[in-house]
């Protein structure tokens, strides 16, 4: 059976998804990364609540305190704590920010 001809734009979502994976394991950036963050910052109670609204701490970088808020986290003071520590992390997570 002869293989179908691809056009461009599944060439591109080849590429998009070869990309991805490749900058998610080069960054080390995923879901355990959230958990292991928020432990480090002394709030691990909110891992579940922000794995399953973000994708790694890279979903979470420009986050506002209402997305958090959004997301479940109603103590003002924890929310502060968290983009206080993103802002802190910021440009190591973020290097081009």
């Amino acid at each position: 059976m002869p293989i179908p001809a691809l056009s461009t734009s599944s060439w591109e979502l080849i590429l998009i998804f070869a990309w991805v994976p490749q900058w998610i394991l080069q960054t080390g950036m995923n879901n355990r990364s959230i958990a292991w963050w928020l432990r480090q910052i002394g709030l691990p109670q909110y891992t579940k609540t922000l794995e399953s609204e973000y994708y790694g701490l890279e979903g979470l970088l420009y986050v506002t305190d209402g997305g958090l808020k959004d997301a479940g986290i109603e103590n003002a003071a924890h929310r502060e704590i968290i983009l206080i520590q993103l802002s802190r992390d910021r440009q190591r997570l973020d290097p081009l920010s």
